[in-house]
């Protein structure tokens, strides 16, 4: 285990480390003064990390070719970069050893090795049509906006590529702040957004379910097709992807939007933009579990709306998905597990059905370190950053093992020091922190246990 996930992890860093010196270079700035290392380190590691936490303008300090960069590591990071390499050697015909397989089969979170070629053939496809869909109507939308077309075409292109990937970079110095009212942007971003946060799993389930039912209506006929129509159900991942993923979005929406209405009076309701106000909330619930990108100006936002949007950091995307945070399958078998062991059953049970006592505990682990590396951070960061209020660095610390980059504005003020913290984190978050904990460790191959004994709970 430790061989590939290693493995794993240098692979990241690798890319990271290319990425940070092509940015170095002057061609990589408009007015080709190079950037800082750590200006152009901290950038390849955040568009890499799919995170979206920014120490530069993007659009204003970046040539055509820095951007370029970015975008491709941001591509690269959303997908993996063992995707990458593997539809490489397939197309090459190389055999894979035992050892491959395994690292890509842990890469691509696969039960197993078989019908990999086709999987990623049409992992491929579909994340370059959602993305070319996505780009083609923010085009239609964007096209009078900018002096050119060939600019409006790359402005549709970054964005739809960072929406899928979740990565939350602008072109735009406000990011998106000046489309809050722009309902098909909105609506697209979003789109794209939960696209690629759902995960390929259950997209290819969904696209499963969707080939069975097509299948047979061609061989059916229509009028006996509704009594007829296949009885497999999704899979026990997809339904708790679906559901959590519902849940989180209607009541995020619900809470920001509850939030933003206190602060203004009762009798003010009645003028008050309902449309702007729900596209924002709406927005900001879908964005916060990983995107980046924002409608609203989070550095005016007080208390209870910065709880809520890390909380949605916090939880993130899906597992196999190119967003972060600790997924929302996690979420759901801890939440699982509370009901079962609140109402005293022996196994976690979700939907009619068993969760391995595996799972539960990676789940249980994942949790932990993830809360663990976040208090880390926050300590870490009041020690660096002691002119910063301590509500804009746990948001900050939240965005950053999320992978999310939403900020309320202090990124670039970090010192040195707190930057390189902020990295380590967003690498952390991206990468894993169970995947760095079992590629340090050795693997344990004792075969026995000791005898049990109870302790004290509560």
């Amino acid at each position: 285990m430790s061989g590939p996930t290693r493995i794993l992890v240098i692979s990241f860093i690798a890319i990271i480390s290319v990425g940070t010196l092509l940015l170095c270079l002057p061609a990589a700035t408009e007015n080709n003064i190079p950037l800082s290392f750590i200006e152009a380190s901290f950038t390849a590691t955040s568009a890499t990390c799919v995170t979206g936490l920014i120490v530069i303008d993007t659009g204003a300090r970046l040539s055509f070719f820095g951007e370029l960069v970015v975008l491709i590591m941001i591509q690269i990071g959303g997908l993996g970069l063992m995707t990458f390499s593997t539809m490489f050697l397939f197309i090459l015909r190389r055999k894979f050893t035992v050892r491959q397989g395994l690292i890509i089969k842990e890469a691509l979170n696969r039960s197993s090795f078989g019908g990999m070629k086709q999987f990623l053939m049409w992992l491929f496809s579909i994340t370059f049509l959602i993305e070319l869909f996505g780009a083609l109507i923010l085009f239609l939308n964007w096209r009078d906006d900018f002096a050119s077309i060939p600019q409006a075409v790359w402005q549709s292109v970054f964005h739809s590529v960072s929406a899928f990937c979740n990565a939350g970079f602008s072109l735009n110095s406000d990011s998106l702040i000046r489309y809050a009212l722009h309902p098909w942007i909105n609506v697209t971003i979003m789109l794209l957004i939960i696209s690629g946060g759902i995960g390929f799993i259950l997209l290819a389930d969904l696209r499963d379910q969707i080939a069975v039912r097509i299948n047979s209506l061609l061989k059916r006929d229509v009028i006996k097709i509704i009594s007829a129509l296949p009885k497999k159900n999704l899979s026990l991942h997809s339904k708790i992807v679906l559901k959590t993923t519902a849940i989180l979005i209607v009541s995020g929406t619900i809470l920001i939007l509850a939030v933003r209405l206190r602060t203004y009076p009762i009798g003010e309701w009645g003028t008050l933009n309902w449309t702007r106000l729900l596209l924002t909330s709406c927005f900001q619930s879908v964005t916060a579990r990983t995107a980046g990108f924002n409608t609203v100006d989070i550095s005016t936002a007080g208390i209870p709306m910065l709880l809520i949007l890390i909380v949605l950091m916090f939880i993130g995307g899906s597992s196999g998905s190119t967003a972060g945070g600790v997924k929302t399958t996690t979420i759901g078998v801890l939440f699982a597990n509370i009901v079962s062991t609140v109402r005293g059953r022996p196994h976690v049970e979700i939907f009619n059905r068993t969760i391995p006592r595996a799972v539960v505990q990676k789940a249980i682990t994942i949790f932990n370190i993830f809360i663990a590396v976040f208090l880390c951070t926050i300590l870490a960061l009041t020690l660096t950053e002691q002119g910063l209020t301590l509500k804009s660095l746990i948001f900050e610390a939240a965005s950053a093992l999320g992978t999310v980059g939403l900020s309320t504005g202090i990124t670039p003020h970090l010192t040195t020091a707190g930057k390189i913290i902020i990295m380590l984190v967003m690498f952390l978050g991206r990468t894993g922190p169970i995947t760095i904990v079992l590629a340090i460790a050795a693997p344990d191959r004792d075969l026995y246990e000791y005898p049990e004994e109870t302790v004290s709970i509560g």
